[in-house]
């Protein structure tokens, strides 16, 4: 008989969505195994209905658009750090 084996794990999503006045231009999106919080994915980019307009707003702005972009990585990293310390208890 064939030996069955089964691994679950989670995977926690952390998702920023960033918007000049009310519309939507840029998302990140991380992904975190919990078995291995160093093993994360990172997606950024401009939002599927951002336009050429939108990107040069972008653009002029990037400055604080970077503020925010770096603002939720820091609450990523924490998440990550969280989640090895409770690996390590």
């Amino acid at each position: 008989m064939a030996m069955i084996t089964n691994a679950e794990t989670t995977e926690i999503v952390m998702t920023n969505t960033i918007k000049l006045e009310g519309k939507v231009i840029r998302v990140q999106t991380y992904k975190i195994n919990s078995d291995n919080p160093d093993n994360y994915s990172e997606e950024k980019r401009f939002d599927y209905g951002t336009t050429a307009d939108d990107k040069a707003v972008y653009m002029t702005n990037k400055e604080d658009f970077r503020q925010a972009e770096s603002a939720f990585e820091d609450k990523v990293f924490a998440k990550i750090a969280e989640l090895k310390l409770q690996k390590s208890k």
